[in-house]
């Protein structure tokens, strides 16, 4: 994943409402768009579920640290203030999932995960 898939991925993160979930389909994260389709119809359709969003979230966070880790010294694209950024976005998502403890610890791992990182930087 190059830089700027990186940053658009977690942008879309940091937008993402309460109550909105992500489509995890292709390079980049979109959020789910109201329809006259259902959304579980459209989503069973594309196979996208929250175990795939997790996944991706994840691998957009574990690109975005390998990015931060090989060019510290980087100005040019200010990664970690995307990645801290993103955590908005998770944290909506916990909420949009707030009946499944499950989910929400998985989402509260990622959380951690990025503050830990981001503390040791």
């Amino acid at each position: 994943m190059d830089v700027e898939e990186i940053i658009i991925n977690l942008k879309i993160l940091e937008k993402l409402d309460k109550n909105q979930k992500l489509v995890t389909r292709g390079s980049y994260l979109n959020i789910e768009n109201r329809s006259l389709v259902p959304e579980f119809v459209r989503r069973w359709n594309r196979q996208d579920n929250r175990h795939e969003s997790i996944k991706k979230i994840n691998s957009v966070i574990n690109f975005a640290m390998a990015y931060i880790k090989e060019h510290p010294d980087d100005t040019t694209f200010n990664v970690k203030e995307y990645l801290e950024n993103s955590k908005t976005g998770i944290s909506n998502l916990k909420e949009t999932y707030s009946i499944c403890t499950q989910t929400c610890s998985r989402l509260d791992v990622l959380i951690d995960k990025i503050n830990n990182f981001l503390e040791d930087k």
